[in-house]
């Protein structure tokens, strides 16, 4: 059986994944099912067994990268997966991490660090042996901020929209209760198992959705969207969304996206829950912040923003690096141009990385970059932009570089006019590829075509006596690579080689050999071999390479002639002998031998003159002996009995005549004479005749036709025997003969025996009819006096055959007599066509198409259709009939009115048929200038009038607009005024753009000759007011507060500290006091646009716990006890100090600031063993009694 799974089974076949930001398969994508066991070692953390393994690589776009397989419990099959990732060439692999999988687990994951941005990593998957199957791979490389905090305070700062993932959590955090009461996650004890915090601000306003998704498919991930006051996530906030639900799906993921409407879901899985709540809308400038926590374990995650969002998906502050390409998919050795046009706020710089294989690794800023890629395969372009604060967005693309296609066609080649070009492309066409040539023209060479494929076949025609050539260009394609080449073809004319004729030759006469080479230089052989004894063509095939055609030459071999003549008839012995010709029939001449014999048969011999191509001939004349003819003797016949001939040929085989002529009347003697020439003498034979009797018989008396007949007697009356013939017959008088049996000589006898006729009755034919017409009675009696009766009745109706039956005894038959009546016939005419009212009208027809003539009535009428009456001349059997002629009125053409236009509008052809039908042409041609009336001539023969219509053309108006103040971007703009001040109304377009300076135009309502008018709205560009200050973080009462200001598109700036004005600087100073909190606001103004941004600033006091690393209790003045020193702002009264051994045990304990740790335990004052021990301490503040606790480590010397 087939491999089953759609991935590389080693790394030389390694599946190439093109983007591994957020990457995730499908369900059952892949599976370890029949992998084969790897070519590579294996890594150092997977178990001896795990060698079925399957091969995937990437090129990095981060310094990051996240892994996991899971199979069985996500969707797939898998248990125990094992992952390792590489890096190197599949010739030379380094391991980078190795992660093995638990067994009962369907799930692994592994993190790895310090990657290459652009270079190749190669992941490799396997399970035990039992374990296999189907899992879904994810990968997220990135290039993470600073880790995420568990708490509020540690979120990290995102200012991009590019994936995070999070291998691992730990914990909840110092405060593990940090949702506020009342939302999802608020749960009875600890709101936070594992927890992470992120935050950002919004750039640009618009929609937001994102994904949560666990690196095990199983954790239920919960999570909490604030929307914050300023930046700082722990101070003032609004929770808009919240997620606690348990409803899973195959990935388990969670987060927003734009087809759910709730807001917030929480524990347990309700109807219609999903895990998902609806998208926000973010401000720009306002800032963010998710708590995202994994109820189930310590697991990880991955974040994605705006995936699939095309609902005008908003952004974060930060940097935002536009990388431009030309083209994703190029040829071999060609080159994509990058650059960065459009990036904004990277003031930090743009920084390249092209893959391996590019003809440059790196490239610094805008560029353009014109980067060669010389080898095929993968590979990818990588831009990081980056702010001024040195926070990091990346985009990359991936090139697919397609290896050219390979030509093998040689540059010339030389044929023979009528043979194959036999010209090679490819040994095989590869999958993709596709293979076409054209060819040149030349009129002088035929067989030459375009066409596609492997080779060029075609066979060439030279049909002239000079070299051509051709030219074939071939074009092998790719992808995006096209390879052209070109292969001149030569055509030689063949050439007909030319040899002197051989003289005709008698039948095996000598032949010399046929030259080798011909009149016009072709050396070649003939075939076939050369034959004296028959006329020949040989063909001459010219040696392989001269162009030359074969060529036929006949040698005539004439063949030996054998003389003809005429036989001579055989003589009887000592008859005359004439001469011998001495010329044959065939013309050959010459002489005979022996002398003539006419005693005895002799063979002579003919011999030919000399010089004639002719053989010897003989001449046999027989000379017969004298024969006498034997006969067989005769039986005796009866007078005028049969006497068969005499043979004309004797029993010896003598031929001959008889005489005198047969008789067999009386007894005769007959001699027989031989046909001349056959020496025989005469012969006599005797045959005797008998007299015959003739037999009598008694009349038969006469019948009629069809009446009884007796047989007749077979004894005569004076009695000879015999038979009748033919058989009785009482149809007709008839003749019968008897023929007496035989040994009787005896005659034959006549009898005749009368048969009357029956008559046929006659009548003479009645006249034809008219349907209905008068019939007189048929008579009686015929005209030959046959008298009978007549059926049926007389009918005037139809035509009709009568019956005569004669009366008895009159020897008659009944006769038959057919009266005709004719039909009443209507006259035909062709209908005359419909003629225009006036026209002219051709009299009628006096006679009819079947021939009816006759006269019409009414007169002819050319003003109205009138129905005429034709009437049949009498005597015709035809009816009256009708035409009817139809006049036509004359019509007036009538069309749909054509709208008035603008000036200089489309006029569209004026219809050239009127609605009631009526075809013909307009004049003049049409104007869309200026008011027109246009005239409409009908086609000749449609009975109508000319027509006129008029077209109104409406000059053009423009219209006017009062000017629009500029306003501030983002600012509010008033819908245009859809009137012009001079009355014209109509819509804008495009939509108002409070976004930049836009020129609308007014397209007026269709139907008014108005032109269109634009107006231009001036945009004020929308400062952006941004700042962060140094320090941002544990900011003492008494420290100095350093601004550096962000802001864009902003001229003046004033800074507000808790709302009071304390500078007009682009990056003051503030020195704090003895203040609690501290807000500070920055308003950046453009012209008269202004934005605000805020920072809080929290003041700590000057709090400090200083703790010494190591002490030395010897006796000596140096060091001899170890405790804290703390700052004034604890309260020494709750002072607790704990010392703990390496066993977690507590040694020694104070309560008492002021007491110090001597090394010691127990009481009774042991010293302790030199080494660390652990303390810690718990203090509170005064102001507010908040715990702080502390711990660090000491080391006991003596």
């Amino acid at each position: 059986m087939g491999k089953s799974y759609g991935q590389g089974d080693d790394c030389l076949s390694a599946t190439y994944l093109p983007n591994v930001s957020n990457f995730c398969s499908t369900n059952l994508n892949f599976t370890n099912v029949g992998a084969t066991t790897g070519l590579t070692s294996l890594p150092t953390c997977w178990p001896t067994t795990a060698t079925q393994d399957v091969w995937f690589q990437f090129i990095a776009t981060g310094t990051d990268v996240l892994i996991s397989v899971n199979g069985s419990g996500s969707g797939g099959s898998m248990i125990a997966p094992n992952i390792a990732l590489y890096s190197g060439n599949c010739s030379l692999l380094f391991e980078l991490g190795c992660s093995a999988g638990t067994i009962g687990a369907g799930s692994t994951q592994l993190y790895e660090g310090a990657l290459a941005p652009g270079t190749t990593y190669f992941i490799r998957v396997s399970s035990p042996p039992s374990y296999q199957g189907t899992f879904i791979l994810c990968a997220n490389c990135y290039t993470p901020t600073i880790n995420p905090g568990a708490d509020c305070g540690g979120a990290a700062y995102l200012c991009n929209q590019n994936s995070v993932s999070v291998a691992s959590l730990s914990g909840g955090g110092l405060d593990n209760d940090e949702p506020e009461a009342g939302t999802c996650l608020d749960v009875w004890g600890p709101d936070e198992g594992n927890s992470s915090w992120f935050k950002w601000t919004c750039q640009t306003s618009g929609t937001l959705t994102f994904d949560i998704t666990p690196i095990n498919a199983n954790d239920d991930i919960d999570f909490i969207l604030y929307q914050l006051s300023g930046t700082n996530a722990c101070g003032p906030r609004t929770p808009i969304r919240c997620n606690s639900s348990s409803c899973l799906n195959s990935a388990g993921s969670t987060g927003l996206n734009l087809i759910d409407l709730d807001i917030d879901e929480w524990p347990n899985c309700d109807p219609g829950e999903n895990a998902y709540c609806q998208y926000i809308t973010m401000t720009a400038g306002v800032s963010y912040a998710i708590l995202i926590n994994n109820f189930s374990a310590s697991t990880g995650f991955t974040l994605s923003f705006n995936t699939g969002n095309t609902n005008n998906p908003g952004t974060f502050l930060g940097p935002h690096p536009i990388l431009n390409h030309t083209s994703t998919s190029i040829c071999q050795g060609s080159a994509v141009t990058y650059n960065a046009t459009g990036s904004t706020n990277v003031a930090g710089g743009l920084n390249w990385i092209f893959t391996n294989g590019a003809n440059s690794s790196t490239g610094v800023g805008t560029g353009p970059f014109n980067i060669t890629y010389n080898s095929p395969g993968n590979f990818m372009g990588i831009l990081n932009g980056l702010d001024q604060f040195g926070c990091q967005a990346t985009e990359f693309v991936n090139i697919q570089v397609t290896a050219p296609p390979v030509l093998i066609n040689p540059a010339t080649q030389t044929i023979c006019s009528n043979t194959s070009t036999s010209i090679p492309l490819m040994n095989t066409i590869p999958t993709g590829t596709s293979v076409q040539w054209t060819v040149s023209s030349n009129p002088t060479i035929s067989g030459a075509s375009s066409g596609s494929g492997a080779s060029i076949n075609q066979t060439l025609t030279n049909n002239t006596t000079q070299v051509q050539t051709i030219t074939y260009t071939i074009t092998a394609t790719k992808g995006p690579c096209t390879v052209v080449s070109t292969t001149i073809v030569s055509v030689n004319p063949q050439v007909t080689p030319t040899f002197a004729a051989v003289n005709a030759i008698c039948q095996g006469g000598n032949l010399s050999a046929l030259p080798t080479s011909s009149l016009n230089g072709i050396t070649g052989t003939w075939s076939p071999a050369l034959n004296n004894q028959a006329t020949t063509t040989y063909t001459f095939t010219p040696t392989p390479g001269q162009c030359a055609t074969t060529t036929s030459l006949t040698i005539t071999v004439n063949p030996q002639v054998t003389p003809t003549f005429a036989a001579v008839n055989a003589i009887c012995q000592g008859g005359n002998l004439t001469a011998l010709p001495t010329s044959s029939i065939n013309g050959i001449t010459g002489t005979w031998s022996p002398a003539l014999n006419n005693q005895a048969t002799t063979t002579y011999t003919f011999t030919p003159s000399a010089g004639q191509c002719a053989t010897t001939a003989s001449l046999t004349i027989t000379v017969n002996a004298q024969v006498t003819p034997t006969f067989a003797a005769v039986s005796p016949i009866c007078q005028g009995g049969t006497l068969t001939a005499l043979p004309t040929s004797s029993l010896n085989g003598i031929t001959g005549t008889w005489s005198p002529a047969l008789n067999n009347q009386a007894t005769t003697t007959y001699t027989f004479t031989p046909t001349p020439g056959q020496c025989a003498t005469t012969e006599s034979l005797t045959i005797t005749v008998n007299s015959q009797v003739t037999p009598t018989f008694a009349a038969v008396n006469a019948i009629c036709q069809g009446g009884n007949l007796s047989a007749l007697p077979t004894n005569s009356l004076n009695g000879i025997t015999g038979t009748w013939s033919p058989a009785l017959n009482n149809q007709a008088t008839t003749t019968y003969t008897f023929a007496p049996a035989t040994g009787q000589c005896a005659t034959t006898a006549t009898l005749s025996i009368t048969v009357n006729s029956q008559v046929t009755p006659t009548f003479a034919a009645v006249n034809a009819i008219c349907q209905g017409g008068n019939l007189t009675a048929l008579p009686t009696s015929s005209i030959n006096g046959i008298t009978g009766t007549w059926s049926p009745a007389m009918n005037n109706q139809a035509t009709t055959t009568y019956t005569f039956a004669p009366a008895t005894g009159q020897c008659a038959t009944t006769a038959t007599l057919s009266i005709t009546v004719n039909s009443q016939v209507t006259p035909t005419f062709a209908a005359v066509n419909a003629i225009c009212q006036g026209g002219n009208l051709t009299a009628l027809p006096t006679s009819s198409i079947n021939g009816i003539t006759g006269t019409w009535s009414p007169a002819m009428n050319n003003q109205a259709t009138t129905t005429y009456t034709f009437t049949p001349t009498a005597g015709q059997c035809a009816t009256t009939a009708s035409l009817t002629i139809t006049v036509n009125p004359q019509v007036t053409p009538t069309f749909a009115a054509v709208s008035p236009i603008c000036q200089g509008g489309t006029l569209t052809a004026l219809p050239t048929s009127s609605l009631n039908g009526i075809t013909g042409t307009w004049s003049p041609a049409l104007n869309n200038q200026a008011t027109t009336t246009y005239t409409f001539t009908p086609s000749a023969g449609q009975c109508s009038t000319t027509a006129t219509l008029s077209i109104t053309v409406n000059p053009q108006v423009t219209p006017t607009f009062a000017a629009v103040n500029p306003i501030c971007q983002d600012g509010n703009l008033s819908a245009l005024p859809t009137s012009s001040l001079n009355g014209i109304t109509g819509t804008w377009s495009p939509a108002l753009n409070n976004q930049a300076t836009t020129t609308y135009t007014f397209t007026p309502a269709s139907g008014t000759c108005v032109s269109n008018a634009s107006i231009t709205i001036s945009i004020i560009e929308q400062p952006f007011a941004q700042f962060s200050i140094t320090p941002n973080d544990s900011v003492l009462i008494g420290s100095t507060l350093y601004f550096q200001n962000a802001s864009f598109n902003a001229s003046t700036y004033i800074w507000q500290v808790n709302s009071q004005e304390f500078s007009y600087d682009v990056n003051p100073s503030y020195l704090t006091s003895n203040e609690e909190f501290l807000v500070f606001t920055l308003i950046a103004l453009n012209q008269t646009c202004a934005d605000t941004f805020e920072i809080q600033v929290p003041l700590i006091e000057n709090s400090y716990v200083f703790a010494a690393n190591c002490f030395t209790p010897d006796a000596d003045e140096f060091n001899p006890t170890w405790k804290p020193i703390i700052s004034d702002n604890f309260d020494r009264t709750s002072y607790q100090l704990l010392i703990y051994n390496r066993w977690g045990e507590v040694i020694w304990e104070s309560f008492d600031y002021h007491e110090a740790w001597d090394g010691s335990y127990g009481s009774g004052g042991q010293d302790v063993q030199d080494g660390i021990y652990t303390w810690v301490l718990k203090l509170k503040k005064k102001k507010n009694d908040e715990v702080s606790i502390f711990s660090g480590t000491v080391l006991r010397i003596r």
